[in-house]
C-alpha cells in the first residue's frame, strides 16, 4: 500500500484507468518523487485508489 497524499481527481483518474488504456507491454512506468523519497510503480502494477476520508 503507498498513500500519496493529496492529488487531484484527475491524477486519481488517471492512476486508474492507466491499466485500462494500456495493455501491456505497452503503458507507462510512473516515478513518484518528494524531497528524497522514491516510488516507482512500474506498468504492471494494479492501482486501487481509496480514500482516507
Amino acid at each position: 500500500m503507498l498513500n500519496i497524499g493529496a492529488v487531484s481527481q484527475e491524477f486519481q483518474h488517471f492512476l486508474q484507468g492507466r491499466q485500462e488504456h494500456f495493455a501491456f507491454p505497452l503503458g507507462i512506468d510512473l516515478i513518484l518523487v518528494c524531497d528524497e523519497i522514491i516510488a516507482c510503480l512500474p506498468r504492471t502494477t494494479f492501482v486501487e485508489v481509496n480514500s482516507c476520508m
